[in-house]
Protein backbone atom coordinates (compact mmCIF):
# COMPACT_ATOMS: atom_id res chain seq x y z
CA UNK A 1 0.00 0.00 0.00
CA UNK A 2 2.63 2.95 0.76
CA UNK A 3 4.69 1.74 -2.62
CA UNK A 4 1.22 2.05 -4.11
CA UNK A 5 0.70 5.47 -2.73
CA UNK A 6 3.97 6.67 -3.15
CA UNK A 7 3.99 5.86 -6.51
CA UNK A 8 0.70 7.77 -7.07
CA UNK A 9 2.35 10.85 -5.60
CA UNK A 10 4.98 10.82 -8.35
CA UNK A 11 2.85 10.10 -10.91
CA UNK A 12 1.00 13.50 -9.82
CA UNK A 13 4.38 15.06 -9.57
CA UNK A 14 5.35 14.02 -12.95
CA UNK A 15 1.98 15.24 -14.38
CA UNK A 16 1.77 18.19 -13.00
CA UNK A 17 5.84 19.23 -14.14
CA UNK A 18 4.59 18.04 -17.62
CA UNK A 19 1.42 19.78 -17.89
CA UNK A 20 3.04 22.92 -16.74
CA UNK A 21 5.32 22.55 -19.45
CA UNK A 22 2.76 22.28 -21.88
CA UNK A 23 1.06 25.04 -20.89
CA UNK A 24 4.63 27.15 -21.14
CA UNK A 25 4.64 25.55 -24.57
CA UNK A 26 1.15 26.01 -25.41
CA UNK A 27 1.48 29.64 -24.80
CA UNK A 28 4.42 30.54 -26.26
CA UNK A 29 3.24 28.78 -29.31
CA UNK A 30 -0.21 30.56 -29.59
CA UNK A 31 2.15 34.61 -28.90
CA UNK A 32 4.61 32.98 -32.30
CA UNK A 33 1.44 32.21 -33.94
CA UNK A 34 -0.41 34.96 -33.52
CA UNK A 35 2.89 37.52 -34.20
CA UNK A 36 3.29 35.24 -37.61
CA UNK A 37 -0.33 36.03 -38.15
CA UNK A 38 -0.37 39.52 -37.80
CA UNK A 39 2.94 40.11 -39.70
CA UNK A 40 1.15 37.94 -42.88
CA UNK A 41 -2.38 40.05 -42.35
CA UNK A 42 -0.04 43.61 -42.34
CA UNK A 43 1.93 42.11 -45.70
CA UNK A 44 -1.43 41.28 -47.51
CA UNK A 45 -3.10 44.57 -46.55
CA UNK A 46 -0.38 46.92 -47.47
CA UNK A 47 0.04 44.42 -51.04
CA UNK A 48 -3.16 45.33 -51.81
CA UNK A 49 -2.80 48.95 -50.83
CA UNK A 50 0.11 49.08 -52.97
CA UNK A 51 -1.35 47.28 -56.06
CA UNK A 52 -3.95 49.24 -56.34
CA UNK A 53 -2.18 52.81 -55.81
CA UNK A 54 0.07 51.50 -59.16
CA UNK A 55 -3.00 51.26 -61.01
CA UNK A 56 -5.00 54.61 -59.93
CA UNK A 57 -6.06 56.96 -62.81
CA UNK A 58 -5.41 54.20 -65.32
CA UNK A 59 -8.13 55.01 -68.40
CA UNK A 60 -8.60 58.50 -66.36
CA UNK A 61 -5.72 60.46 -68.04
CA UNK A 62 -4.42 61.91 -71.76
CA UNK A 63 -0.63 61.97 -72.72
CA UNK A 64 -0.82 65.26 -70.65
CA UNK A 65 -3.53 65.46 -68.49
CA UNK A 66 -6.41 64.19 -66.13
CA UNK A 67 -9.54 63.18 -68.31
CA UNK A 68 -11.79 65.20 -67.21
CA UNK A 69 -10.03 68.06 -65.27
CA UNK A 70 -13.36 70.04 -65.44
CA UNK A 71 -15.62 67.45 -63.63
CA UNK A 72 -17.51 64.55 -64.43
CA UNK A 73 -20.84 63.01 -63.89
CA UNK A 74 -21.50 59.60 -62.54
CA UNK A 75 -25.58 58.26 -61.77
CA UNK A 76 -25.85 54.86 -60.59
CA UNK A 77 -29.25 53.10 -59.78
CA UNK A 78 -31.36 56.36 -59.04
CA UNK A 79 -28.35 58.26 -57.07
CA UNK A 80 -26.46 61.21 -58.34
CA UNK A 81 -22.67 59.96 -57.42
CA UNK A 82 -20.82 62.95 -59.06
CA UNK A 83 -22.55 66.14 -59.99
CA UNK A 84 -19.30 67.71 -62.40
CA UNK A 85 -17.25 66.63 -59.41
CA UNK A 86 -13.33 66.09 -59.37
CA UNK A 87 -12.59 62.33 -60.33
CA UNK A 88 -9.65 62.01 -58.19
CA UNK A 89 -7.52 58.78 -59.40
CA UNK A 90 -6.91 59.04 -55.58
CA UNK A 91 -8.93 59.93 -52.22
CA UNK A 92 -8.15 60.07 -49.04
CA UNK A 93 -11.19 59.96 -46.58
CA UNK A 94 -9.58 61.91 -43.03
CA UNK A 95 -10.80 59.90 -40.12
CA UNK A 96 -9.76 62.31 -37.83
CA UNK A 97 -9.33 62.01 -33.48
CA UNK A 98 -7.12 59.37 -33.93
CA UNK A 99 -9.28 57.05 -35.83
CA UNK A 100 -8.71 55.34 -39.52
CA UNK A 101 -7.96 56.88 -42.62
CA UNK A 102 -9.94 56.08 -45.78
CA UNK A 103 -8.45 55.28 -49.15
CA UNK A 104 -10.77 55.48 -52.67
CA UNK A 105 -8.68 54.78 -55.75
CA UNK A 106 -10.66 54.88 -59.15
CA UNK A 107 -9.85 53.40 -62.22
CA UNK A 108 -10.87 51.89 -65.78
CA UNK A 109 -9.80 48.15 -66.28
CA UNK A 110 -10.49 48.30 -70.49
CA UNK A 111 -7.23 48.05 -72.46
CA UNK A 112 -9.30 50.10 -75.18
CA UNK A 113 -8.97 53.43 -73.32
CA UNK A 114 -5.56 54.02 -75.23
CA UNK A 115 -7.53 54.23 -78.11
CA UNK A 116 -10.90 56.87 -78.16
CA UNK A 117 -13.83 56.92 -80.43
CA UNK A 118 -14.86 60.52 -81.50
CA UNK A 119 -18.30 61.79 -81.75
CA UNK A 120 -18.97 62.36 -85.47
CA UNK A 121 -22.48 63.58 -84.76
CA UNK A 122 -23.83 66.04 -82.48
CA UNK A 123 -26.35 65.17 -80.38
CA UNK A 124 -30.11 66.49 -80.21
CA UNK A 125 -30.80 66.00 -76.47
CA UNK A 126 -28.40 64.95 -72.93
CA UNK A 127 -30.13 61.55 -73.73
CA UNK A 128 -29.19 61.07 -77.46
CA UNK A 129 -27.45 58.25 -79.24
CA UNK A 130 -24.34 59.18 -79.50
CA UNK A 131 -22.90 58.48 -82.95
CA UNK A 132 -19.15 57.82 -82.77
CA UNK A 133 -16.13 56.59 -85.92
CA UNK A 134 -15.55 53.06 -84.04
CA UNK A 135 -16.72 50.90 -82.00
CA UNK A 136 -13.79 50.57 -79.20
CA UNK A 137 -14.78 46.95 -78.85
CA UNK A 138 -17.57 47.89 -76.65
CA UNK A 139 -19.86 45.51 -75.49
CA UNK A 140 -23.79 45.26 -74.08
CA UNK A 141 -23.44 46.81 -70.36
CA UNK A 142 -19.71 48.23 -70.64
CA UNK A 143 -19.17 51.52 -69.53
CA UNK A 144 -17.69 54.46 -71.33
CA UNK A 145 -16.58 58.08 -70.30
CA UNK A 146 -17.92 61.12 -73.16
CA UNK A 147 -15.10 64.08 -72.85
CA UNK A 148 -15.62 67.26 -74.19
CA UNK A 149 -13.17 68.03 -77.00
CA UNK A 150 -11.19 71.45 -77.56
CA UNK A 151 -13.48 72.80 -79.63
CA UNK A 152 -16.75 72.11 -77.09
CA UNK A 153 -18.40 74.90 -75.99
CA UNK A 154 -18.89 75.68 -73.51
CA UNK A 155 -15.60 74.75 -72.49
CA UNK A 156 -16.75 73.89 -68.69
CA UNK A 157 -18.99 71.00 -69.13
CA UNK A 158 -18.55 68.03 -67.60
CA UNK A 159 -17.75 64.34 -69.05
CA UNK A 160 -20.40 61.82 -68.41
CA UNK A 161 -20.10 58.47 -67.45
CA UNK A 162 -22.78 56.36 -69.35
CA UNK A 163 -23.54 52.42 -69.97
CA UNK A 164 -24.44 50.94 -72.92
CA UNK A 165 -27.63 49.51 -73.53
CA UNK A 166 -26.39 47.13 -76.47
CA UNK A 167 -23.37 46.32 -78.92
CA UNK A 168 -22.37 49.63 -80.82
CA UNK A 169 -24.76 49.69 -84.12
CA UNK A 170 -22.74 50.16 -87.32
CA UNK A 171 -24.30 52.93 -89.28
CA UNK A 172 -23.57 54.76 -92.99
CA UNK A 173 -21.14 57.29 -91.00
CA UNK A 174 -20.16 55.23 -88.11
CA UNK A 175 -21.26 54.04 -84.90
CA UNK A 176 -24.19 54.36 -82.35
CA UNK A 177 -23.87 54.21 -78.85
CA UNK A 178 -27.30 53.36 -77.16
CA UNK A 179 -27.67 54.75 -73.39
CA UNK A 180 -30.95 53.55 -72.84
CA UNK A 181 -32.43 54.34 -68.90
CA UNK A 182 -33.15 50.79 -68.54
CA UNK A 183 -29.41 50.47 -67.42
CA UNK A 184 -28.41 51.44 -64.07
CA UNK A 185 -25.99 54.01 -65.19
CA UNK A 186 -28.14 55.82 -67.41
CA UNK A 187 -30.87 58.56 -66.33
CA UNK A 188 -34.21 58.58 -67.96
CA UNK A 189 -33.61 62.13 -67.72
CA UNK A 190 -30.23 63.54 -67.58
CA UNK A 191 -31.23 67.32 -67.26
CA UNK A 192 -33.15 66.30 -63.94
CA UNK A 193 -30.08 64.92 -62.03
CA UNK A 194 -27.13 66.84 -63.37
CA UNK A 195 -27.17 70.76 -62.81
CA UNK A 196 -24.84 70.40 -66.27
CA UNK A 197 -26.31 67.50 -68.58
CA UNK A 198 -24.11 68.27 -71.91
CA UNK A 199 -25.08 67.83 -75.27
CA UNK A 200 -21.97 66.45 -76.53
CA UNK A 201 -20.90 67.77 -80.32
CA UNK A 202 -18.48 66.54 -83.07
CA UNK A 203 -14.87 66.15 -82.34
CA UNK A 204 -15.90 65.37 -78.55
CA UNK A 205 -14.31 62.04 -77.52
CA UNK A 206 -15.94 58.85 -76.47
CA UNK A 207 -13.36 56.51 -73.83
CA UNK A 208 -13.88 52.63 -73.29
CA UNK A 209 -14.20 52.16 -69.61
CA UNK A 210 -14.33 48.60 -69.02
CA UNK A 211 -15.62 47.22 -65.62
CA UNK A 212 -15.13 51.06 -64.14
CA UNK A 213 -14.76 51.06 -60.49
CA UNK A 214 -14.19 53.61 -57.31
CA UNK A 215 -12.72 50.93 -54.81
CA UNK A 216 -12.54 52.36 -51.41
CA UNK A 217 -10.31 50.46 -48.62
CA UNK A 218 -11.38 50.91 -44.97
CA UNK A 219 -11.31 49.52 -41.66
CA UNK A 220 -14.34 47.48 -40.49
CA UNK A 221 -14.77 45.89 -37.20
CA UNK A 222 -16.62 43.12 -35.98
CA UNK A 223 -19.37 45.19 -33.80
CA UNK A 224 -19.01 48.23 -36.55
CA UNK A 225 -17.60 50.69 -33.74
CA UNK A 226 -14.15 51.77 -33.63
CA UNK A 227 -11.36 49.47 -33.55
CA UNK A 228 -10.60 48.46 -29.62
CA UNK A 229 -9.12 45.91 -27.74
CA UNK A 230 -12.95 44.09 -27.28
CA UNK A 231 -13.88 43.97 -31.27
CA UNK A 232 -12.04 42.46 -34.40
CA UNK A 233 -11.14 44.71 -37.13
CA UNK A 234 -10.47 43.72 -41.27
CA UNK A 235 -9.31 45.82 -43.78
CA UNK A 236 -12.20 45.61 -46.41
CA UNK A 237 -12.53 46.87 -49.92
CA UNK A 238 -16.12 47.58 -51.97
CA UNK A 239 -16.91 49.55 -54.61
CA UNK A 240 -18.62 52.86 -53.97
CA UNK A 241 -21.09 52.55 -56.43
CA UNK A 242 -22.55 49.53 -56.33
CA UNK A 243 -21.75 48.35 -52.02
CA UNK A 244 -24.91 50.18 -51.03
CA UNK A 245 -26.05 52.46 -48.82
CA UNK A 246 -24.90 50.56 -45.69
CA UNK A 247 -21.04 49.64 -45.12
CA UNK A 248 -21.36 46.78 -41.94
CA UNK A 249 -19.79 43.51 -40.96
CA UNK A 250 -22.49 41.91 -43.11
CA UNK A 251 -22.49 43.80 -45.69
CA UNK A 252 -22.23 40.92 -49.15
CA UNK A 253 -20.78 43.32 -51.09
CA UNK A 254 -17.47 43.57 -48.94
CA UNK A 255 -14.44 41.76 -49.12
CA UNK A 256 -12.67 41.16 -46.24
CA UNK A 257 -8.59 41.67 -47.55
CA UNK A 258 -7.10 41.12 -44.02
CA UNK A 259 -7.98 40.32 -40.16
CA UNK A 260 -6.75 41.77 -37.12
CA UNK A 261 -6.04 45.26 -39.11
CA UNK A 262 -7.08 48.04 -36.32
CA UNK A 263 -5.39 51.42 -37.96
CA UNK A 264 -4.74 52.92 -41.80
CA UNK A 265 -3.03 56.33 -42.18
CA UNK A 266 -2.61 57.74 -45.26
CA UNK A 267 -0.89 61.49 -46.42
CA UNK A 268 -0.82 62.86 -50.10
CA UNK A 269 2.74 63.80 -51.48
CA UNK A 270 2.48 66.96 -53.42
CA UNK A 271 4.94 68.20 -55.78
CA UNK A 272 5.08 71.74 -56.66
CA UNK A 273 3.26 72.36 -59.99
CA UNK A 274 5.11 71.31 -62.91
CA UNK A 275 7.32 68.60 -60.88
CA UNK A 276 6.94 65.49 -60.22
CA UNK A 277 9.38 65.84 -56.94
CA UNK A 278 7.38 65.03 -53.75
CA UNK A 279 8.54 67.88 -51.24
CA UNK A 280 6.04 67.67 -48.60
CA UNK A 281 3.39 65.15 -46.95
CA UNK A 282 -0.34 66.31 -46.27
CA UNK A 283 -3.11 65.24 -44.42
CA UNK A 284 -6.48 65.17 -45.82
CA UNK A 285 -7.35 67.92 -44.73
CA UNK A 286 -8.56 71.82 -44.80
CA UNK A 287 -8.25 72.43 -48.83
CA UNK A 288 -6.42 68.98 -49.25
CA UNK A 289 -9.83 67.27 -47.79
CA UNK A 290 -11.58 68.14 -51.63
CA UNK A 291 -8.78 69.52 -53.90
CA UNK A 292 -9.77 70.83 -57.05
CA UNK A 293 -7.96 70.04 -60.35
CA UNK A 294 -4.86 72.02 -59.94
CA UNK A 295 -4.13 70.23 -56.36
CA UNK A 296 -5.07 67.69 -57.86
CA UNK A 297 -2.63 67.41 -60.26
CA UNK A 298 0.16 67.97 -57.83
CA UNK A 299 -0.30 64.54 -55.92
CA UNK A 300 2.32 62.36 -57.13
CA UNK A 301 2.25 59.73 -54.52
CA UNK A 302 1.18 58.99 -50.87
CA UNK A 303 2.39 56.81 -47.92
CA UNK A 304 0.22 54.64 -45.78
CA UNK A 305 0.64 52.80 -42.85
CA UNK A 306 -1.27 49.82 -41.38
CA UNK A 307 -1.38 48.49 -37.76
CA UNK A 308 -1.91 44.74 -37.48
CA UNK A 309 -2.71 43.25 -33.96
CA UNK A 310 -1.89 39.77 -32.72
CA UNK A 311 -5.27 38.16 -31.59
CA UNK A 312 -3.66 36.65 -28.56
CA UNK A 313 -4.50 38.46 -25.22
CA UNK A 314 -1.17 38.32 -22.98
CA UNK A 315 -1.30 38.44 -18.99
CA UNK A 316 1.29 41.31 -18.65
CA UNK A 317 1.67 44.63 -20.79
CA UNK A 318 3.48 43.72 -23.90
CA UNK A 319 3.49 46.57 -26.25
CA UNK A 320 4.30 50.85 -25.49
CA UNK A 321 2.00 53.50 -24.96
CA UNK A 322 2.26 54.82 -28.78
CA UNK A 323 3.28 53.03 -31.96
CA UNK A 324 4.84 55.17 -34.37
CA UNK A 325 3.81 55.08 -38.14
CA UNK A 326 6.26 57.64 -39.41
CA UNK A 327 8.97 60.12 -39.33
CA UNK A 328 9.95 59.37 -35.61
CA UNK A 329 11.24 61.53 -34.03
CA UNK A 330 10.44 64.49 -36.10
CA UNK A 331 7.62 67.04 -36.06
CA UNK A 332 5.82 65.31 -38.44
CA UNK A 333 5.63 61.95 -36.51
CA UNK A 334 2.73 59.98 -36.92
CA UNK A 335 1.92 57.57 -33.85
CA UNK A 336 -1.42 56.29 -32.22
CA UNK A 337 -1.75 56.13 -28.48
CA UNK A 338 -2.68 52.69 -27.35
CA UNK A 339 -4.94 52.81 -24.06
CA UNK A 340 -3.53 50.27 -21.28
CA UNK A 341 -6.13 47.36 -21.91
CA UNK A 342 -5.00 47.61 -25.78
CA UNK A 343 -1.06 47.22 -24.36
CA UNK A 344 -1.95 43.88 -23.22
CA UNK A 345 -1.49 42.56 -27.63
CA UNK A 346 1.14 42.79 -29.79
CA UNK A 347 1.22 44.99 -32.67
CA UNK A 348 2.78 45.55 -35.90
CA UNK A 349 3.60 48.57 -38.37
CA UNK A 350 3.74 48.53 -42.32
CA UNK A 351 4.67 51.64 -44.03
CA UNK A 352 4.84 52.30 -47.92
CA UNK A 353 5.75 55.42 -50.38
CA UNK A 354 3.23 54.58 -53.15
CA UNK A 355 4.16 56.63 -56.36
CA UNK A 356 0.72 57.24 -58.36
CA UNK A 357 2.42 56.20 -61.43
CA UNK A 358 -0.70 57.04 -64.07
CA UNK A 359 -0.45 60.48 -62.82
CA UNK A 360 3.44 60.96 -63.44
CA UNK A 361 3.08 59.47 -66.70
CA UNK A 362 0.67 61.92 -67.96
CA UNK A 363 2.27 64.91 -66.94
CA UNK A 364 -0.68 65.81 -64.77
Amino acid sequence: MVELMVGIVLTLIVVTIVMQALAIYENQKRATSGSSDSATNGMIALFQLKREARMAGFGLTSPTSLLCPQGVNIYYDGTTVSDSGTLMPVLISNGGSGLPDQIRFARSQSVYGIAPATIVKPMPSPSSIITADSSTQLKTSDLFMVVPGPNHTPPSDPCTLMQLSQDPQPTGNGWNYQHNPSYLYNPSNPANVFTTAPKYVVGDTVVAMGPFALTNFRILCSDNAAPSEQNSCDLVSYDTLTAGATINWANANLAHIASQVVDLQAQYGIAPAGSDTVNQWVDATGSWAAPGAADLRRIKAIRVAVIARSPKYEKTLVSPATLVLWDSGLSTQKSLALTAAEQHYRYRVYYQVMPMINMIWANS
